[in-house]
């Protein structure tokens, strides 16, 4: 084994929920995705200390999965590690030990962490780790690395190199049942009966299991999610910011800047209707950053919750109509704060046919966190509630229809759900305001790098006269077919180019700015039709990855047209509902 210092591999392996997130952040000191449901960890995160590199792998059952492509990259990072931390959950040790059994085969310096110590305790589970370390010949830890304890032992355990090369003879010998009824009759697991499950948390956690009940809590917390960001933050924290930004902060700034730089041309890719401190700041800090802040605590509250493998459960039975199991849930609500996460997120699903579909609908009718703000935040603008029906009926159909036509052609069949359900818990203020701000810095710092070309390309698109022409060419399909305004021209040649900017593009002619363009049933249809196009540059590069070319290029050219024959639907739908439905005030 290589010695302290040096460039040593350290990987952290075990079965997914167990806490190696936790346990890394806690090691490395630097900061990756922690939740409470399995599955986070769907790319390898690495940081290189003074002890060594340690390695996030992703969370497998064991190396037997079929078709899975965590199985595989944990397999090909153990060949070039050196040492292996194997994370196990105090809560399901029995469980977890069996990779432990199947890691030591391996032959490489293994040191045995026992995670999640707190929860263990609160549940009558008492483990000896001196009579576990003896059976294994492993050096075995105690941990609750969410709050640092038994950190500082396992620094110590890497720098005297406590590491051990296990002997793995015994556990041949012992079948799975004879190693796990061995722990139980040698006391070296207790499981005492816990308490008897009284107070709100046990018959919440019961209610979400419940066929009825679980749905309209489901209904509940959409309904709040929808007036915490469309009422408060939309309604309330950006109209602040848009008015000062309108009012104060691009008048001074054109008056000051116009004064430095004479230039016309770079004072229109500065100060212009598309301009880098115009537009782009007023977009990127005035509208999408209040919303994506709220949208990832409200994520970051249910995520550590527990709440998301629950609505996996809830959702088996629906989600198997389409060709998917619960598990597929995660993914589809990770594409809701970025299409890119959910699509890297489909690998937690058993077989290529899951994840094609699972890919699919996200790239067609689950809009990212950007889009999804802005689309609440206009909705929100329109008196009649019976917008938010019609646009979630249409979101749902666009899902369902995508989902069900590719279960038709597709060979093969809908794995069956296998998921650990963790206990249902008070999130961690600390790890969701972590975890906000990680996810809204990395999102600010993508948006700037691509918004930046996105606004200079539109600004020399506009003067050499494209966007007049473009606007020209599709009348047809947005005026004619769309009832929509030849703007809007303006948001199809954005959304190509950068679909959260498309998003943008719509509060001002939508009213949020000063300029009432589109009326209330426009704003329906748009809105429909923006959701509905064709997937960001982000996603498809990780589509293509993932799918290869031809998925990516089919995906795209499907969401293209699907969004324009779905946006014509609606708005033919409205005018001939209009006389019967008293859809008129929408117009």
């Amino acid at each position: 084994m290589k010695t302290y210092g040096s460039r040593r591999k350290i990987l952290l392996a075990g079965q997914p929920n167990v806490g190696k997130s936790s346990l890394f952040n806690a090691l490395s000191h630097k900061y990756a995705i922690v939740s409470n449901y399995p599955g986070t960890t769907v790319s390898v995160s690495e940081l290189s200390t003074e002890i060594g590199v340690f390695v996030d792998s992703p969370g497998i059952y064991d190396f037997s999965e079929q078709g899975s492509d965590d199985a595989e990259v944990t397999k090909q990072l153990l060949q070039t590690a050196d040492v292996v931390i194997n994370v196990a959950s105090a809560r399901t040790l029995e469980r977890d030990l069996l990779l432990t059994r199947q890691l030591m085969q391996m032959n490489l310096p293994m040191i045995l962490v026992i995670n999640q110590m707190d929860e263990a305790e609160k549940n009558g589970i008492t483990i000896d780790d001196e009579k576990l370390s003896k059976k294994l010949g492993l050096k075995v830890i105690k941990a609750v690395a969410k709050k640092r304890i038994g950190v500082t032992e396992i620094i110590a355990a890497l720098k005297n190199n406590d590491a051990r090369r296990p002997s793995a003879r015994d556990i041949k010998r012992t079948s799975a049942e004879q190693f796990i009824g061995q722990l139980h009759r040698q006391k070296v697991i207790i499981r005492r009966k816990p308490p008897f499950g009284k107070g709100l948390k046990h018959a919440l956690d019961r209610a979400l299991f419940h066929p009825y009940a679980a749905w309209v809590i489901a209904l509940l917390i959409l309904f709040l999610m929808f007036k915490i960001l469309g009422v408060y933050v939309a309604g309330n924290i950006v109209d602040s910011t848009v008015s000062f930004m309108d009012s104060f902060y691009i008048p001074y700034l054109k008056l000051v800047v116009s004064k430095i730089i004479e230039n016309e041309l770079l004072q229109d890719i500065l100060l212009g209707e598309f301009g880098l401190l115009t537009m782009e700041v007023k977009t990127v800090f005035g509208i999408l950053l209040p919303l994506i802040v709220g949208y990832y605590v409200i994520m970051s509250f249910l995520e550590d919750s527990g709440y998301f493998p629950r609505l996996s459960v809830l959702t088996d039975g629906a989600l198997s109509k389409i060709g998917l199991n619960g598990r597929a849930v995660i993914p589809i609500l990770l594409g809701f704060g970025c299409g890119t996460m959910g699509i890297l997120a489909t690998r937690i699903l058993a077989t290529k046919r899951d994840r094609t579909i699972a890919t699919a609908i996200i790239g067609i009718a689950v809009p990212c966190a950007a889009q999804q703000a802005i689309i609440v935040a206009m909705l929100s603008y329109v008196s009649d509630s019976r917008v938010w029906l019609i646009y979630v009926f249409i979101m749902l159909s666009a899902a369902f229809i995508t989902g069900r036509v590719l279960d038709i052609f597709l060979k093969g069949k809908s794995s069956e759900l296998l998921m650990d359900i963790p206990p249902l818990q008070m999130p961690s203020a600390r790890n969701c305001v972590k975890k906000t701000l990680f996810r809204a810095f990395d999102f600010m710092r993508e948006m700037i790098f691509i918004f930046t070309p996105t606004c200079v390309a539109m600004t020399g698109l506009n003067r050499v006269g494209f966007l007049a022409l473009a606007q020209e060419y599709l009348a047809p399909v947005v005026q004619d077919m769309l009832n929509l305004p030849k703007e809007f021209a303006n948001i199809f040649v954005m959304g190509i180019l950068k679909k959260d900017a498309a998003s943008v593009g719509l509060l001002d002619i939508a009213g949020i700015g000063t300029t009432n363009v589109l009326t209330n049933a426009q704003i329906l249809t748009a809105t429909v039709v923006l959701s509905l196009f064709v997937p960001c540059i982000n996603a498809l590069v990780v589509i293509f990855r993932e799918n290869g070319w031809k998925a990516a290029a089919a995906l795209w050219i499907a969401s293209f047209f699907i969004s324009i024959l779905v946006g014509w639907m609606v708005a033919v739908g409205l005018n001939l509902l209009d006389a019967s439905y008293g859809l008129g005030e929408l117009k």
